[in-house]
C-alpha cells in the first residue's frame, strides 16, 4: 500500500465494514506494530497497522486474538465507544476512525513519522509512537 488511491479504497472498505461496531482495544506487541480490536454482537474485528517505513500495511486480520504478556495497551478512553465513519482527508493520505461522539483515531502511515493518534476536540490526546512532542498539539491537517 504506497499511494492514496489505495487508501481511497481502503476507506470505502473500512467504512462499510467498521460502522456500528465498538472499539474493544489497542495493543502493540511489535515495535511500529498496532492492533485495534473492534467488536458488534459477537463478531470481532481486528485491523492491523504496520508503520515500519518501508512496508506500511494497514490491513484486517482474521486472526483476532492477540498475546496477552509483554504487550503495550493504548487509547483506553475510546473502550465502548462507537464506530461512526471512517474517512480519508481530501488528497493527503489522512485516514481516520470516527466515532459517535465526535473523537477520532487518525492514522497517519506514510513518512518517517508515520502514527496513530487518538483526537478528541481538536487536540491529540494520546498516541502510539513519540508522545512527547504530539500530545496537546491539535489535529493534523491535511497538506495543501
Amino acid at each position: 500500500m504506497n499511494s492514496y488511491y489505495a487508501l481511497i479504497y481502503l476507506n470505502a472498505e473500512l467504512n462499510a465494514k467498521l460502522g456500528g461496531y465498538l472499539f474493544v482495544k489497542a495493543v502493540s506487541s511489535r515495535r511500529n506494530v498496532l492492533d485495534l480490536f473492534f467488536e458488534k454482537g459477537g463478531d470481532e474485528l481486528k485491523l492491523t497497522v504496520s508503520l515500519t517505513h518501508g512496508s506500511t500495511a494497514i490491513f484486517s486480520d482474521p486472526r483476532v486474538s492477540h498475546r496477552s504478556a509483554n504487550v503495550a495497551m493504548f487509547f483506553t478512553e475510546l473502550s465502548g465507544k462507537e464506530v461512526a465513519t471512517t474517512e480519508l482527508a481530501d488528497d493527503d493520505r489522512i485516514f481516520s476512525i470516527n466515532f459517535l461522539d465526535g473523537s477520532k483515531l487518525v492514522i497517519k502511515p506514510y513518512g518517517t513519522r508515520g502514527n496513530v493518534l487518538y483526537v478528541k476536540d481538536g487536540t491529540v490526546m494520546e498516541t502510539f509512537k513519540d508522545a512527547a512532542n504530539q500530545v496537546g498539539a491539535p489535529e493534523p491537517v491535511p497538506q495543501e
